[in-house]
């Protein structure tokens, strides 16, 4: 991400691309005390100023803050890009440089991957989300400044009755302060009886920064619902793979026609921060020079000059708060709440923002407080208040970067000693080329989900013990040419949901084994220019679990996309016409419960071993881009349909997808 920096009140508040070269000479020493104090107060974080952006730059001139706790500089968003393998299909899940290999067939419908990164144990303990690659939060929606209104609108539909539209809006209130809308609602069409699906989000967010940049708000509301009528997918596959191939699959039976899945969520969040760096001139020296006058005995003459001294930077570092409430609700027969409070406090002096001065060893403290309250059937209500202090160090050195991140949640009942230690160390080969080396150790509670659970007609209470998880990771990265890492990882007392079937009954039932397995993972994602207009790109991965009872995961998958990018009338028009490929060996993949929320082992049916295939076609003209999609092509010839997505969901057949976004300025 390349470093921004603010325009002062006379350039409107906008963001724009700051050089090593201009930054460099803008903190240079000055002997004009006035031109020196104005200096100060704009580079107290790096900031300088620059000229006006004509309106000619304003497409490419839209900048975004990240919502991060303890980062404090200002980040650059490039502007949304046109690129092929879906990235302007705004179905979040239809790209290719995701993780999301596996969904349930719709737009919209809830995504299963099977990329799992394991890092985020201690985050789950409520409820795992199924609908991540939807899901808006503080940590993935954007807050804009922008010189003059920007809006963004968006619609797609089908040839069936299924759409998506966005509606996107930022506007500078006054130069630094900015307040900001996008509302998305996507309809999947149904695959088979009551198996539609809505999704709704919106989000509205504001920041502003002071004069001298020191003082940051950033501040936000989240309000997003999924409604799924998923029945549990289908009674048997094999009803799905003995059709006939013709007509509707929606008179197809399933398990439960009658329940449909709500997912809620309301999220309000709020930053603030206060960056106490100062430049400041060191204290003159006054220097005596002594000499004896040669043409006069005995006679000393001194003279008392002032030497100016440097510059330098007074870090006391950045001091931050950040405010966040969740509500969450699952509901099917009843429903289950979860509600929290998390507020964090901390300071780092990694305040200096561009590349005039670096910190040669920066650190981070901080602590989180985190109050949850739990409601499910049958009054089950619990309390949980965690308290995780944590500390991180980065050591800059000749040729990379070392770091170590620790921390301990003090917890409550239901979260005790859990504690995450994680080192990297950062590798710059050159201004192109890095290599990143991670080792990452956690001992953390099991998910509260799989420990205590009353709601939708499923109920349990079981003490599990805590998971120890060691990871090694090793990533490369050349610009943004190629990507690859690699990692294993351990996991002791790992627990997951199982379906279990007894003589009388079958019920599902969280499982867990003492016995530590291995998890190997490789991943590559590699763009590649062809020949002039002819590009590839694509993502492959190799993974293998040593012990498949615990977890489930294909041994390759792969997507690529081959397209021609070919730009036309003085580039006013730029054309893409290309191939999207997808598969995945054959395993037993997750079952979803809607009673749950969530995914389950089953040992009943294998997925994959199936080429899914699309065609596409964008046309960008100026700041509109539009384009076309026929989805899950070689459906067309299948004779015996064997695409499922998920057991018991089946994948769409033939689709065509067409849609227009539209980025203008006011």
């Amino acid at each position: 991400m390349a470093q921004v920096s603010l325009d002062g009140p006379s350039a409107g508040g906008m963001l724009r691309n700051s050089s090593r070269s201009s930054a460099t000479n803008s903190n240079a020493p000055t002997n004009n005390s006035n031109t020196q104090d104005s200096v100060q107060e704009q580079t107290a974080k790096g900031i300088i100023f620059n000229v006006d952006i004509p309106d000619n730059e304003l497409l490419g001139g839209t900048y975004i803050f990240h919502y991060t706790p303890n980062k404090v500089w200002i980040n650059h968003i490039d502007n949304p890009s046109f690129s092929a393998a879906g990235l302007n299909y705004f179905d979040r899940i239809d790209r290719i440089d995701g993780d999301f290999f596996l969904s349930k067939g719709g737009i919209g419908l809830s995504h299963y991957s099977i990329y799992p990164t394991l890092a985020a144990n201690i985050d789950w303990i409520f409820q795992p989300d199924i609908n991540i690659g939807y899901t808006k939060t503080p940590t993935n929606v954007a807050f804009y400044q922008t010189k003059r209104p920007f809006t963004q609108l968006g619609y797609a539909s089908s040839l069936k009755s299924e759409y998506q539209l966005k509606v996107a809006h930022t506007q500078n209130i006054t130069p630094r302060w900015n307040a900001s809308f996008d509302i998305d609602f996507i309809n999947p069409d149904a695959i088979y009886a009551n198996s539609q699906a809505k999704n709704s989000h919106a989000d509205f967010t504001t920041n502003y920064y002071s004069a001298d940049a020191r003082y940051q708000l950033y501040a936000g509301l989240i309000w997003q619902r999924m409604i799924m009528g998923e029945s549990g997918g289908l009674t048997s596959d094999s009803i799905f793979t003995n059709h006939s191939g013709q007509g509707s699959l929606s008179g197809l039976p399933v398990l439960d026609a009658r329940r449909t899945v709500n997912f809620s969520q309301m999220t309000a969040f709020a930053h603030q921060s206060y960056n106490f760096v100062q430049q400041v001139q060191q204290v003159k020296q006054r220097v005596r020079y002594e000499f004896i006058d040669s043409t006069t005995i005995d006679t000393i003459y001194w003279n008392d000059t002032i030497q100016p001294a440097d510059y330098k930077v007074l870090n006391n570092g950045v001091i931050g708060f950040d405010l966040n409430w969740n509500k969450w609700r699952h509901t099917l027969i009843n429903a289950n709440t979860v509600q929290s409070a998390t507020g964090v406090l901390y300071w780092t002096n990694d305040a200096y923002s561009d590349a005039r001065w670096d910190n040669p060893f920066k650190i981070s403290v901080g602590t989180t407080v985190q109050y949850n309250r739990i409601f499910e059937k049958d009054s089950a209500d619990y309390s949980l208040f965690n308290i995780t202090p944590y500390a991180s160090i980065v050591k800059s050195l000749w040729h990379g970067k070392l770091g170590a991140t620790l921390e301990h949640d003090l917890g409550s009942d239901y979260a005790d000693l859990c504690r995450r230690l994680s080192v990297n160390y950062l590798w710059t080969i050159d201004s192109l080329r890095s290599l990143t080396t991670t080792l990452t150790t956690q001992y953390a509670e099991t998910p509260f989900y799989l420990t205590h659970y009353h709601a939708n007609g499923l109920h349990w209470d079981h003490e599990l013990k805590n998971t120890t998880t060691f990871k090694a990771d090793i990533a490369y990265s050349k610009s943004n040419r190629i990507d690859w890492n690699i990692s294993a990882t351990r996991l002791s007392n790992h627990a997951w949901l199982s379906m279990v079937q007894t003589a009388t009954d079958t019920f599902l039932t969280p499982m867990q084994n003492e016995s530590p397995f291995w998890l190997i993972q490789a991943r590559l994602i590699y763009h590649l220019k062809l020949w002039g207009w002819l590009c590839y790109d694509m993502q492959q991965m190799l993974q293998y679990s040593t012990d498949e009872n615990q977890m489930r995961v294909p041994l390759w998958a792969t997507k690529n996309s081959l397209y021609t990018d070919i730009p036309v009338f003085n580039k006013a028009l730029t054309i893409q016409v290309g191939l999207d490929l997808r598969y995945h060996t054959l395993f037993y993949a997750d079952a979803y419960s809607p009673e749950a929320g969530a995914f389950y082992h089953q040992n009943d049916v294998k997925i994959g071993n199936y080429l899914w295939g699309d065609i596409f076609v964008n046309l960008q003209l100026k700041r509109a881009v539009i384009y076309a999609k026929a989805g899950h092509l070689n459906s067309l010839w299948e004779s015996h349909p064997n695409y499922f997505i998920l057991p018991h969901y089946p994948g769409n057949k033939l689709g065509i997808y067409y849609g227009v976004v539209w980025k203008f300025f006011d």
